[in-house]
């Protein structure tokens, strides 16, 4: 039964014929897709591989603009390209050059320490690099020049000693003839073995005292001409042993050397020692050896080798000055001779011994001051012949030294100033090759001295104590170095200590102060002649 309201049901035979219409044509939407620049221009023969679309990447630092990335052929081969779109004025940013490690980094800190420690010896004295971090020669570069044998012997033993935690390092009879700053740069890392604690052992104080080593070099029976800078920097070295060899100078720089308990320098060329040996004498060094040395003397030798006693005490050493009073009655005290250097010995020891003063060091005489001009060069004396200036004389003098001008400061000079300006700059091993031909030479000169005080460092005056590069003085003072009560030859009574200062007022001080000393010495010797 059928309801009127509703339509007539169609067969079904009217479903499965086709429309009537033909079908509409697919809408053509417009692209909202930005095409690159190399896609409009490419012909027909390029590929047509499809371009898809991927999701919208982070917001650029620059725009703030979200772009997408597009990927060129088939989407499992996910070939990308660089985004094709760029906006205007929007550059690539350059690559800083730094590299910041992760927590999952390889390359880490802990990696290079287990790199370093697998090294061989002879990597790491060269520069301490991995082999598989050095670039090898090509066939247009020349290999390195390979190490001295003796040298590279040398500084096997020293790491050695290092690795061994030994505080004795003996490179004696090597036929060294030099030693490479890098030889003696493992020292710095020696430490003392800690003395074991044992149930059935006494604690004392050697378990706690300092790793710090007291370490003994011995270079004794070597073919030595210099000493490396590195040397003076070994601020625990206790024993210092040059003994045989070639040394023509011994650098001041020596007195950083405070630990130093044992020096010996026997069998060398010296002429000299340097004055900041004496403050070693007075602080730690306990044993000093100096002969044979080809020394200077404050006066020619005399015939006779009879030892001389060299008293301590303050009774005899007013005996010993009754004596030779008594030998030599009228002894010329203002023209050096060896009676009135023995006097002044003497003297001296006598009025440091009423002053309860224990030293073991006592001056004598000076010789004659060679002053210096701003640049270096010597101040000679007029109307004099270069000949006779030509060679400082170290000869005892008791006259004062007068500087050859009346002006005297003690400020530097702007010379002196502008080396320690070059010595500050960067470019210091170039200064040589960037001086015209025709320089001057106290301007080589001092290019020099700013070489030198790069590696060893400025020095110091012996007056004042300031530094500098350019001495304007230097002279040679008669020490005895002893603690008294013993027996010299006349050869071994007074060692000489070369002096520099930094200006010429300081050489007046000084004489102002030796001139008091000799003063009170004698007040003293008369105050102790009336009670006798």
């Amino acid at each position: 039964m059928f309801i009127p309201s509703s339509p007539p049901v169609l067969p079904d035979e009217v479903f499965n014929e086709p429309p009537s219409s033909p079908p509409l044509p697919p809408a053509a939407f417009p692209s909202r897709k930005r095409h690159a620049a190399w896609e409009d221009r490419e012909d027909s023969s390029m590929s047509s591989d499809p371009i898809f679309s991927e999701d919208a990447s982070e917001e650029s630092e620059v725009t703030g603009i979200k772009r997408k990335r597009f990927v060129r052929g088939p989407w499992y081969q996910h070939a990308q390209s660089p985004a094709v779109s760029r906006v205007r004025g929007e550059t690539r940013k350059p690559d800083s050059g730094v590299w910041l490690g992760s927590d999952s980094s390889t390359d880490s800190i802990g990696s290079s320490n287990r790199r370093m420690q697998s090294l061989t010896f002879n990597e790491y004295m060269h520069k301490g690099a991995p082999l598989t971090q050095r670039q090898t020669p090509t066939k247009h570069q020349t290999p390195t020049k390979p190490k001295d044998s003796i040298q590279e012997h040398a500084a096997t033993i020293v790491f050695n000693s290092v690795d061994a935690c030994r505080d004795s390092i003996d490179l004696s009879d090597m036929h060294l003839g030099r030693i490479d700053n890098e030889t003696l740069k493992p020292l710095h890392q020696l430490i003392r073995l800690p003395v074991p604690i044992n149930d059935t052992q006494k604690i004392t104080v050697d378990h706690f005292a300092p790793l710090t080593p007291s370490i003994k070099l011995f270079l004794s029976k070597n073919d030595l001409q210099q000493l490396p800078s590195e040397l003076w920097n070994l601020g625990n070295l206790a024993v210092l042993s040059l003994r045989s060899n070639s040394l023509t100078e011994i650098s001041p720089s020596i007195g950083r050397l405070r630990n130093l308990h044992e020096l010996n320098v026997a069998g060398n060329q010296l002429p000299f020692l340097p004055f900041e040996l004496l403050a070693l004498v007075e602080n730690k060094l306990v044993q000093l050896s100096l002969s044979p040395n080809p020394f200077v003397q404050p006066l020619p030798l005399p015939t006779s080798t009879m030892l001389r006693n060299v008293p301590s005490r303050r009774d005899d050493c007013l005996r010993e000055l009754q004596r030779l009073r008594a030998r030599c009655p009228e002894i010329d005290k203002t023209q050096p001779s060896h009676e009135a250097l023995l006097h002044r010995l003497y003297a001296s020891r006598l009025h440091a011994a009423s002053q309860e003063l224990k030293s073991t060091s006592t001056y004598v005489a000076s010789s004659s001051t060679s002053f210096f001009e701003i640049d270096g060069s010597v101040v000679r004396p007029r109307f004099r012949a270069y000949t006779a200036h030509a060679r400082p004389d170290h000869s005892a003098s008791f006259n004062p030294p007068s500087p050859p001008s009346s002006v005297r400061s003690a400020a530097p000079s702007l010379f002196e100033l502008s080396a320690r300006a070059c010595a500050r700059s960067q470019y210091v091993g170039q200064l040589s090759t960037l001086l015209p031909e025709d320089a001057s030479p106290p301007v080589n000169t001092a290019i020099s001295k700013v070489m030198e005080s790069k590696e060893i460092g400025m020095q110091h005056c012996s007056v004042c104590n300031k530094q500098f590069l350019v001495p304007r003085a230097q002279w040679v003072d008669y020490y005895y170095v002893g603690p008294g009560s013993e027996m010299c030859s006349p050869s071994e009574l007074f060692r000489p200590f070369v002096r520099r200062a930094c200006s010429w007022i300081c050489v007046g001080r000084l004489n102002e102060q030796r001139e008091k000393h000799w003063e009170d010495c004698e007040k003293h010797i008369l105050e102790l002649a009336r009670f006798m």
